[in-house]
């Protein structure tokens, strides 16, 4: 849990692309900790128990990723993986750390809308969506 003097911020990973620099240096600004969350929803996973597997593992791999970049930044970095569904386990564990914010990287499509308007009507913290450019990754 988070120590009142920490500002500490909430980001969880819905897609690969909060994984751009630019993006992490913008969240994590005004943060001394930042709380990476992915989140293992079964209703949404309509694959075999391999798929689930896979899904924990691309997970992790791309926390440690944001992690090692967040930490050359100097913030301290927790990584949670929850199981659940995703609106509210992002409000919960944004609430659990005391997060001043939750960053989203904007998206357009209907999950995603439905996402956030879920995530602002269940908490009072700040959710700030920030628009990053949806560039291939090689």
């Amino acid at each position: 849990m988070a120590k009142p003097n920490l500002r500490s911020v909430l980001i969880p990973i819905l897609s690969k692309f909060e994984n751009t620099p630019d993006f992490l240096v913008q969240a994590s600004r005004d943060a001394d900790r930042v709380v990476l969350l992915s989140v293992i929803d079964q209703k949404e996973s309509v694959g075999p128990f391999g798929f689930t597997t896979n899904e924990i593992r691309v997970a992790n791999q791309l926390m440690q990723q944001i992690s090692t970049f967040l930490s050359v930044q100097g913030k301290q970095v927790e990584s949670v993986l929850e199981w659940g569904g995703v609106p509210q386990k992002i409000v919960q564990l944004a609430e659990l750390n005391r997060c001043s914010h939750i960053f989203l990287v904007r998206q357009q499509n209907e999950y995603y809308k439905n996402l956030v308007q879920q995530v602002r009507l269940s908490t009072q913290i700040e959710v700030e969506e920030l628009i990053v450019p949806h560039e291939t990754k090689k």
